[in-house]
């Protein structure tokens, strides 16, 4: 700008003297088009059935990554407690139990709380010289085949040959298990039923009542950027996108999930009319202005599996959401977790409705203040059943499992390294089960302390409980024996955690190290490439750079080496 220029003559110069005022530039302006799917009920929106699309796509990674949370049912704490309490009721109703024992889990997901169950309820039934274990079928279900099958190929189930029975199977259509007509035989009435992180992820709505009456939660579904967007997630034009949306089929709607991430969800209350008795009389108590979670998918599971139950059976209920009336209208927000959706249940309002069917359930002491929510439901619940439940479900129990790995953790922070050892002892004394904390203190242990040879031991029993899923685990096993000179162990450890998850950041690193030393510097480079893309957080960039320029300096000085060998050569011959 030249001294006699103005802010303004730079202004005019640069876009013109003259242009549209700024409501003409507005009105001007054609958004566009983004709508992938008109508005729909919220368990019948686009970003809810591509949650099962994603299921189906995904199988066991989500929980291997994560990105899913799934620890609080799957450690075995879970399990061992079930097999307790589950145990003891069945020895009361022995006179009363079938010659063959049915036990049945819905949504399974992992597979881990069957194999820990199993696991516990085998061993007290042998430590009792009971022969429950031996009459005892256990049907363990997922709704996708690949999950099943995973099951199987990975010998999940391995030790309870004739005592694990893995079948697929909806929880929208758990009648069918009990059908004949199908491939397998049809299940008799089981005895036991265990729905964990099940039913939040069955059709759910949010209702209210306003002045236009009775009105459910309706879902949009827009992706910003049109056909721009479009295009870059694979899809030809937004008629393509809209006609895979309408579509019930997984193989059409898995080719939206590289959408799911993107998509900018608009919502709107619509009029609501109920369908059955129990929804009316859920719809009659929703006061004027009041809003609440209507589970409708979770109670149609629900007494599907009541009408199905052995007359003395049980079933036990472990899940999230809202445990008083007065707090479910806090609890409103569809949580996401990966590709996965899921909705709290309410539960006094079921805890309502199949009372009124005749079915008690029973909660846990202090449960309101758990971080999931247990009950246990059945026709008739005596003194002693409460009291195993208070026993092996209440806050108290938690805590008292809880408080040595917390105590390490805030020890750990203040830089106590000795008080952190003891809590971690007194842990893995308390819960030698749990494979999550015994992988925290081997990782301690192991590599912060340097004992590598005790944390070795420690992840050692802690892959023996689950070497199935978690590449966490085989790369603590990898670090260790790297450490202590076992290169090829290390190595083999670190493939076995790319097997659970190609994609792991740590993993790759870790293979990084161990390529390099073998001398496979393009390998090494290529594992590099691998977790940089994967390490969106960006935990392992520092570290997966400095050893890509630890790597590229040893190509360099080898290059340099070689070029001087030549040169030396050379001079010889000259």
């Amino acid at each position: 700008m030249s001294d006699s220029q103005t802010p303004l003559d730079v202004l005019h110069r640069l876009v013109g003297g003259q242009g549209r005022s700024p409501l003409d530039a507005v009105g001007s302006v054609a958004p566009a088009l983004t709508q992938v799917e008109d508005f729909r009920p919220l368990g019948e929106c686009l970003e809810w059935r591509l949650a099962d699309a994603f299921w189906d796509h995904a199988g066991v990674i989500p929980f291997v990554r994560n990105d899913v949370p799934y620890l609080v049912n799957n450690s075995g704490r879970l399990s061992e407690s079930a097999a307790a309490l589950v145990f003891a009721a069945l020895e009361q109703l022995r006179p009363s139990l079938p010659a063959r024992i049915l036990m049945l889990e819905l949504g399974a997901g992992s597979g881990l709380f069957a194999r820990y169950f199993l696991d516990a309820f085998a061993d007290r039934c042998r430590k009792a010289g009971s022969d429950l274990y031996q009459r005892l079928t256990y049907v363990v279900t997922d709704r996708f085949s690949r999950t099943v099958d995973g099951w199987q190929r990975e010998g999940l189930f391995a030790g309870h040959e004739g005592h694990a029975d893995a079948r697929v199977c909806d929880a929208n259509s758990v009648d069918l298990l009990f059908d004949s007509g199908r491939d397998v035989p049809p299940l008799g009435a089981p005895v036991v039923v265990f729905c964990n992180y099940l039913l939040d992820v069955l059709p759910a709505r949010i209702v209210r009542r306003s002045g236009k009456g009775l009105e459910q939660l309706c879902v949009r579904a827009h992706v910003p950027g049109g056909e721009t967007a479009l295009q870059a997630a694979g899809l030809a034009n937004l008629e393509e996108a809209r006609g895979l949306a309408a579509s019930e089929h997984f193989d059409d709607l898995r080719r939206l999930l590289g959408l799911l991430p993107h998509l900018e969800l608009e919502t709107e209350f619509r009029p609501w009319n109920p369908t059955t008795a129990a929804e009316t009389a859920f719809a009659s108590a929703v006061a004027d202005g009041q809003r609440a979670i209507l589970n409708h998918g979770a109670l149609a599971c629900l007494e599907k599996l009541i009408r199905r139950l052995d007359p003395h059976g049980l079933l036990l209920i472990n899940d999230y959401g809202p445990v008083r009336s007065e707090d479910v209208a806090n609890h409103l927000g569809v949580q996401r977790f990966g590709g996965s959706v899921a909705l709290g249940l309410n539960f006094p309002w079921l805890e309502r409705v199949l009372g009124e069917q005749g079915f008690a359930c029973v909660a846990p002491e202090g449960d309101e203040q758990r971080y999931i929510h247990s009950r246990l439901c059945a026709r008739g619940i005596g003194a002693k059943a409460v009291e195993l439940l208070n026993q092996h479900f209440g806050l108290a129990h938690d805590k008292a499992l809880d408080a040595p790995q917390d105590e390490a953790r805030a020890h750990l922070a203040a830089g106590r390294r000795n008080d952190a050892l003891e809590a971690y002892r007194r842990a893995i004394e308390r819960s030698p089960g749990d494979w999550q904390m015994l992988g925290e203190a081997a990782e301690y242990i192991g590599l912060q302390l340097g004992d590598h040879a005790a944390g070795l031991d420690i992840v050692r029993a802690a892959l023996e409980r689950n070497p199935w899923r978690s590449a966490w685990l085989w790369n603590i096993l990898g670090d260790c024996l790297f450490y202590r000179n076992r290169l090829e162990g290390a190595h083999a450890a670190f493939m076995q955690a790319l097997r659970i998850d190609p994609d792991d950041p740590r993993s790759n690193l870790n293979l990084a190290y161990t390529l390099s030393a073998q001398d496979d510097q393009a390998g090494a480079l290529a594992a590099i490439a691998r977790g940089l893309a994967s390490d969106g957080q960006g935990h392992f960039r520092p570290r997966l750079l400095e050893k890509q320029g630890q790597i590229i300096a040893t190509i360099a000085d080898r290059t340099a080496a070689e070029k001087a060998q030549l040169a030396r050569r050379a001079q010889r011959f000259a």
